[in-house]
């Protein structure tokens, strides 16, 4: 493999809207952000010509000419790959075709005649951009990372997917040089320094302060070795502290202190972050900036604008209020979370669940009621005083709020089965659907209700409200007993 160009890690804070075919959907999103790139087949570049046709710069059928681009392709590819070959990098049917024509020809983007080079085309990426307006110039420049893997790509030549499950679409070349699929999360960044090249990159060192976690769950063990006990777990995209390392030969292991434990490990479910102030973009039209953490008792200090962008200033905001100040000016204060979007988030394959993911950390008030709780009840049809109490049972409440925020149609109910006859059922859960459970105690019986985000064994973890009186991952068992309560799986359910 050829030693790969080191360009630097300078990226820029991008706000980029998305309409989906005839208006069927809308969304507003922030660079960097990570999310799922469906594979896209192939274009036609400058080097593909089809002198007998009508139109000259594209074939007129899915697989005129494919055979030259895709060995032109592969030849180029060989160069970060020796081992690979047209044969073993394009296997599916998907994969050694044109780009079907949606409205233009064979091979066309939206771009008309203008077409990519064959290394603008290799390294290729698209999104559903709103308008030409939102569309970049064809040959823009983003980062696409994974796996500890990063390529400089080029979008703005073609206009898609259409569905609002996937962030964009990429090229085959992309997938497989950073290990991915169509249901791998990959980040995208927007390149301040659009001289970099194309293709696979490494960035320039800086110091590493901290790393995120890349497992569903990674066990926490007593000693740097497989062969030592687990002590405890830490979820995906949790974010722990650089800290001493130690190797066992095979692999290499971390130490993390946590609040209630400390122990070992491995790295290779790490992923290395430059840590920074978390980002937030402006969601409303106008968001007054506040003095103190409150509607009654402060004073304004001044307004922000849709899409300005802020940092948060401490990690001690309260759950209803940030403490930010303004990127591009000196405004400062506290602001509703509400209307605040955080950047650097994962793009979930469920809309509600990216809503649910940015609620982490919601917890009751001891005295008095967390109003973002009371939001969260007051979505049902929940009655008075128990609408405005914290210490109501919420965790339907919760999911409803999220799956409403998405614009879905929710069961507006406070009774957490009442899932049970919402949306479908589906027998293999995926990431983000809801989760329902029956619940047996001595005192109570009833039911829970979350957001399923993996299995741990017998358990699944949950992420949702009301578990440990907040909004948290939680392992719950299909069928089994947490503490003196048994908890059994009654079905997974995604929107019809």
């Amino acid at each position: 493999m050829s030693q790969l160009p080191i360009i630097p890690s300078d990226f820029e804070t991008k706000v980029i809207r998305h309409r989906g075919p005839g208006g069927a959907w809308q969304r507003t999103v922030t660079l960097p952000i990570q999310g799922r790139f469906v594979e896209e087949s192939h274009y036609a570049t400058k080097q593909d010509n089809f002198p007998g046709n009508g139109n000259p710069n594209f074939p007129e059928s899915a697989t005129e000419g494919i055979d030259e681009h895709l060995r032109r392709s592969a030849q180029l590819y060989q160069q970060y790959d020796q081992n690979s070959d047209v044969d073993t990098l394009y296997q599916t049917n998907w994969q050694t075709v044109w780009t079907p024509p949606e409205g233009g020809l064979h091979g066309q983007g939206s771009v008309g005649n203008l077409k990519p080079t064959v290394v603008e085309e290799m390294w290729f990426m698209t999104m559903m951009w709103a308008n030409a307006n939102e569309k970049p110039s064809p040959g823009t420049k983003f980062l696409l990372s994974a796996n500890n893997r990063h390529i400089v790509v080029v979008a703005g030549y073609e206009t898609g997917p259409g569905t609002q499950e996937f962030l964009g679409g990429v090229t085959r070349e992309v997938h497989a040089w950073l290990g991915t699929d169509n249901n791998s999360h990959i980040e995208i960044c927007y390149l301040k320094d659009q001289r970099v090249p194309i293709g696979p990159v490494e960035l320039a060192e800086t110091a590493i302060e901290s790393y995120q976690v890349t497992a569903e769950r990674l066990n926490i063990r007593e000693d740097p070795s497989l062969d030592a006990a687990i002590l405890g777990t830490i979820v995906k995209d949790k974010i722990i502290p650089d800290a001493p390392k130690q190797s066992d030969g095979e692999r290499t292991w971390m130490k993390v202190t946590l609040s209630n434990l400390s122990g070992w490990v491995s790295m290779r479910f790490l992923r290395p972050v430059q840590q920074q102030k978390q980002r937030y973009r402006v969601i409303a039209d106008l968001l007054n900036v506040r003095d103190r953490p409150s509607l009654q008792d402060s004073t304004i200090l001044g307004t922000l604008k849709r899409d300005e962008i802020v940092e948060l200033r401490d990690h001690n905001s309260e759950a209803y209020w940030l403490n930010i100040a303004q990127i591009n000016g000196d405004l400062a204060g506290y602001a509703s979370r509400k209307y605040l979007d955080p950047i650097g988030a994962v793009l979930e394959a469920f809309p509600w669940f990216t809503i649910a993911l940015a609620e982490e950390g919601v917890r009751e008030k001891d005295p008095g009621e967390n109003t973002r709780i009371v939001e969260y009840l007051k979505s049902t049809t929940l009655e008075e005083p128990y609408a405005s109490s914290d210490e109501t049972a919420w965790c339907s409440c919760f999911v409803n709020w999220c799956v409403e925020k998405a614009g879905y149609a929710g069961t507006d109910s406070a009774w957490a089965k009442s899932w049970l006859h919402w949306g479908k059922p589906i027998e293999q859960p995926q990431r983000g659907c809801i989760v329902v459970f029956d619940r047996q105690s001595p005192q109570s019986s009833g039911g829970h209700v979350g957001f399923y985000a993996g299995e741990n064994g017998n358990e699944v973890i949950v992420f949702g409200g009301n578990q440990s009186d907040s909004v948290n991952y939680s392992l719950y068992p299909k069928d089994g007993y947490r503490g003196n309560t048994r908890y059994r799986l009654l079905g997974y359910r995604l929107a019809s």
